[in-house]
C-alpha cells in the first residue's frame, strides 16, 4: 500500500512498517507461547494479558499508519476507497479492539497486581452498597 502511494521511500514510513512487522511478530511468538502452556496443560500466564494489550497497540498502529499512508484518501468510504475502504472500516472498528474482552486499563492492573506483585489502587472497601459509592469526579 505504501508503495502504491508513492511513500514506500519516506523514512518515517518505512520505520513505522518495520515497527508494526516487529509488534506483529513478538504478538505471534507470545500467542505460540501461551498456546504452549495451554497444551502442557497449564493454567494461562501473563501471556494472555500481554498478547490483549500487544493487539490493541498493533491495530492503532495500523489505523494510524494506514491512514497516513492513504492520505486524504482516508475521507473516502467503499469502493471509491484505495482497497474498497478497508483501512476506514478499521478505522472505525480499532477502539472495539481496546475495550472488548477487558479494557487495555483492566488487564494493565491485572498485570500490576497479579503478575509483578504491585499493590491494588485504592478504592472503596468491596462491602460498600453501591448507593455509597462517590460517583463522578467530586469527593
Amino acid at each position: 500500500m505504501a508503495r502504491d502511494q508513492g511513500c514506500n521511500d519516506d523514512p518515517r514510513v518505512r520505520q513505522r512498517l518495520a515497527q508494526l512487522y516487529s509488534l506483529t511478530q513478538i504478538g505471534r511468538y507470545t500467542s505460540m507461547r501461551s498456546k504452549a502452556a495451554k497444551a502442557q496443560g497449564k493454567a494461562p500466564g501473563p501471556e494472555a494479558n500481554t498478547a490483549k494489550l500487544m493487539m490493541s497497540r498493533i491495530t492503532r498502529l495500523s489505523r494510524d499508519l494506514g491512514l497516513e499512508i492513504i492520505g486524504p484518501y482516508g475521507m473516502l468510504a467503499g469502493k471509491d476507497a484505495p482497497h474498497h475502504g478497508m483501512l476506514q472500516e478499521m478505522a472505525l472498528f480499532a477502539p472495539a479492539v481496546s475495550i472488548y474482552g477487558g479494557s487495555d486499563e483492566v488487564q494493565k492492573n491485572i498485570i500490576g497486581e497479579r503478575i509483578l506483585g504491585l499493590p491494588k489502587e485504592p478504592g472503596p472497601d468491596k462491602s460498600t452498597p453501591f448507593r455509597e459509592l462517590k460517583v463522578g469526579t467530586q469527593g
